[in-house]
C-alpha cells in the first residue's frame, strides 16, 4: 500500500450553526435551552 506523501487543504469550514427552520419545535427547544444555560459564572459571594 502506498503512503500518502502529500497534503491537501481543507475544502470546508466547520460552522456550529447552519440554516435552520425556525418554526421547528426542535429548533425552538434548543433556543429555549440555550437561553436558560448559564456559562461559567462565578458563584455569588455572601454579604459580609
Amino acid at each position: 500500500m502506498d503512503r500518502r506523501t502529500h497534503e491537501v487543504p481543507m475544502d470546508f469550514e466547520w460552522q456550529t450553526t447552519g440554516p435552520a427552520d425556525v418554526t421547528s419545535p426542535f429548533y425552538q427547544l434548543t433556543q429555549k435551552q440555550q437561553g436558560m444555560k448559564r456559562g461559567f459564572e462565578s458563584p455569588s459571594k455572601p454579604p459580609t
